[in-house]
């Protein structure tokens, strides 16, 4: 199966805005979200990737269909995966660490992922995404009493 990426306009914002609801409804087995009164889960920084400098929105598709997305920002001097998602249909196929890999490649210099400690497989999957991408050179830590992180050089030296 073939995959592609995209750097998303503004035009796809509503589209990266439906599948943040399926993501965030995910995160809830692992944290406390609450629904708003209109039935939704508010993320309050969408609109800020078409707006702000160092913010950077993509959307993966297989062929033609849509796969998942990525939120992609800089903080400080490192980049960061605000956040990452995946259909379930399309996960275990190395499609999520396909599409991860390249496009931290595309933003060379210092990563940093965070991901809730609770989670296990997010935790294998940066494990493998960060061990892909900087080999042993790879630190490992705690955020806070919910989040974990791994942080690596990519590219430049």
């Amino acid at each position: 199966m073939e995959y592609r990426i995209k750097r998303a306009q503004i035009s796809d914002k509503v589209v990266i805005r439906n599948l943040l609801q399926l993501y965030l409804h995910e995160l809830t087995e692992f944290e406390d979200r609450p629904l708003s009164k209109s039935g939704e889960y508010h993320y309050h920084y969408l609109d800020n990737y078409w707006a702000e400098r160092g913010r950077y929105p993509y959307l993966f598709f297989n062929g033609k269909e849509l796969m998942g997305f990525a939120l992609v920002r800089r903080v400080e001097n490192r980049y960061s995966m605000a956040e990452f998602f995946i259909l379930r249909k399309f996960r275990r196929h190395r499609f999520g660490l396909r599409c991860a890999v390249e496009i931290i490649k595309k933003h060379q210099g210092e990563w940093k992922l965070e991901f809730l400690s609770r989670n296990e497989v997010a935790e294998k999957f940066w494990q493998k995404v960060a061990l892909n991408l900087a080999g042993g050179d790879v630190e490992a830590g705690k955020v806070n009493d919910i989040s974990n992180y791994l942080r690596f050089p990519v590219g430049r030296s």
